[in-house]
């Protein structure tokens, strides 16, 4: 996806800050630990504090949350992304 290729300094501008709140915006590989969301994959050798995602991601949520509102790369710097996206939450 588009949204992986784009520099770092661009996701920076939109990174996730770990809180208790919803997660919007960019998150970089080893930065959470959604791992322990199941018992299962400790595998019996790791503990608990070393589990952490190997994946970078994007989080979203529905474009009526003004609480919690979505962190959105500039329509200049990843055109397009935006829209489908929340099309998207539209349907669901």
């Amino acid at each position: 996806m588009e949204f992986f290729a784009l520099p770092s300094e661009t996701k920076l501008k939109i990174v996730n800050t770990s809180s208790p709140n919803p997660q919007r915006g960019s998150s970089w590989v080893r930065e959470e630990q959604t791992s322990k969301l199941r018992e299962d994959n400790l595998g019996g050798s790791a503990s608990w504090d070393e589990l952490r995602d190997v994946r970078e991601h994007f989080d979203a949520g529905t474009p009526e949350d003004v609480e919690f509102p979505n962190k959105w790369p500039s329509g200049r710097e990843l055109p397009g992304f935006q829209k489908p996206i929340e099309a998207c939450y539209q349907q669901l």
